[in-house]
C-alpha cells in the first residue's frame, strides 16, 4: 500500500503518533511518504535537538526509527522559507507537486 500523510502540526502527541503510524506501515511493507507543511516543518529541527519530546511522547525516537526504515519525509520549501528555516537532512525540500504518490 502507498500511504502519504500531511503534517501540519508540531504539536508532540500528534506528530508521535503520525510517526508512529508511519513506522507501523513502514513494518507492514507499505510505502510511507510524509509531507511537513506549515507548523510541520517544525518537527525536525525541534525534534532533533529533543525539544519535541515531551513526557511520554518521544518524537524524536519516533522519527529516527521512521529515518531508519527508509521512510520519505518531504518538507515545504515555501513553508521553511516563512519560518526562517534552513533545510534539514532528514527531509527534502519539497514543493506542492510532491504531495501526490503515483
Amino acid at each position: 500500500m502507498k500511504l502519504g500523510v500531511i503534517l501540519q502540526s508540531s504539536h508532540p502527541e500528534i506528530v508521535w503518533n503520525a510517526f508512529r503510524f508511519g513506522n507501523f506501515s513502514r513494518s507492514m511493507g507499505d510505502e510511507v511518504r510524509f509531507f511537513l507543511i506549515g507548523q510541520g516543518v517544525f518537527i525536525t529541527t525541534s525534534a532533533h535537538e529533543g525539544s519535541l519530546d515531551a513526557g511520554k511522547f518521544k518524537v524524536s525516537e519516533q522519527l529516527n526509527k521512521f529515518a531508519e526504515k527508509r521512510g520519505t519525509i518531504y518538507a515545504c520549501g515555501t513553508c521553511l522559507e516563512n519560518h526562517g528555516l534552513a533545510p534539514a537532512e532528514i527531509y527534502t525540500v519539497a514543493t506542492l507537486g510532491n504531495l501526490s504518490i503515483r
